[in-house]
């Protein structure tokens, strides 16, 4: 594989796909992304809206799975 190359086939997301997979709110995503749990970036500045890749949201799916198993302690 070259280096980079997993960049490049990477999936990314925007809030309303991360919201509908999660069942919340867009709001519900953009304050995780704020509160940087979520992690995502802004290509083109604010206009053009967050991206998260899939792995991030694939990570950040598995943090929330170990909250609710250990009772709800971020």
């Amino acid at each position: 594989m070259l280096r980079g190359e997993a960049a490049v086939t990477e999936r990314y997301l925007n809030v309303r796909d991360v919201a509908g997979q999660l069942a919340v709110t867009e709001d519900t995503v953009r304050r995780w992304l704020r509160e940087r749990r979520l992690r995502g970036f802004m290509p083109g500045g604010s206009r053009g809206g967050y991206r998260i890749r899939e792995s991030e949201l694939e990570r950040f799916v598995s943090e929330l799975e170990r909250e609710a198993a250990d009772g709800g302690t971020p």
